[in-house]
């Protein structure tokens, strides 16, 4: 019974790895805010992967910062494009504030692109397929 438990282990930690390598694609994703007339913040939580965070603005500029929690981790002022790399290392929540500056902007894009695989995934996924292989053989060993 114990060994079955184990093999279902190391089975559970095969199934994160296929899992994190799946989700290892790169994707993006962003929105488009017309006519912005105040501070406009988007709140995410980021998986431990890297990250491309974009803004760019047409017609006008914007002050950009960029928060992990309540930390600035980047500020950008008075400008129509900022490009940020982050490296992720746990879950954890990110906030993008665009903020007009005086004058008008037609139109402001925010893209987060994401790549790499999910450092926790394949973590858990390592460390459950090796404790379970390893312990289903010591247990299949230990009976006569």
């Amino acid at each position: 019974m114990r060994r079955v438990l184990f093999e279902l282990l190391a089975a559970v930690g095969v199934a994160l790895l296929i899992s994190a390598a799946l989700r290892g694609r790169t994707c993006g994703s962003g929105f488009t805010l017309l006519e912005p007339e105040r501070p406009v913040s988007l709140v995410m939580i980021l998986p431990p992967r890297g990250a491309i965070v974009e803004v760019s603005a047409k017609g006008g500029t914007v002050d950009v910062t960029v928060l992990r929690g309540s930390v600035a981790v980047a500020e950008y002022r008075n400008v129509t494009l900022a490009v940020l790399r982050l490296d992720v290392w746990r879950r954890e929540p990110y906030t993008v504030t665009v903020s007009p500056v005086a004058g008008e902007v037609a139109e402001v894009k925010v893209i987060v692109e994401l790549y790499g695989v999910e450092k926790d995934l394949v973590l858990a996924g390592a460390l459950m397929a090796a404790l379970g292989a390893l312990a289903s053989l010591i247990s299949g060993r230990s009976r006569p």
